[in-house]
């Protein structure tokens, strides 16, 4: 999890968006932008579904809650492969979504 916000929603469910890296080990594979949930109060957490996939690298996630409503920014870059292997991508653009966590979880 790349930052600790996360809101509790009027199921009692809490929810956060956060990067989810597909080996833990080797940071310069592109990570997935997924939605988490927890239903025990934070003791356990479980993956909703993915908000962005692997095709790009996305970073620099920052959340606003309107609400119900969360607001996620996040850069999202391009990928290049080098030698067959992934390398560091560059920032490529901005990206906003406007998600209705009622909804969603």
């Amino acid at each position: 999890m790349n930052n600790d916000r996360f809101r509790r929603l009027s199921s009692g469910r809490l929810a956060i968006p956060a990067a989810l890296y597909p080996d833990r080990g080797d940071k310069s594979r592109p990570c997935t932008l997924a939605m988490f949930y927890s239903d025990d109060d934070a003791a356990t957490w479980q993956i909703l579904g993915n908000i962005e996939d692997e095709s790009h690298d996305h970073c620099y996630t920052s959340m606003l809650f309107f609400d119900k409503k969360l607001l996620l920014t996040y850069h999202e870059s391009e990928n290049s492969i080098k030698d067959g292997k992934p390398v560091r991508r560059a920032l490529a653009s901005l990206k906003m979504l406007l998600l209705d966590l009622e909804t969603l979880c």
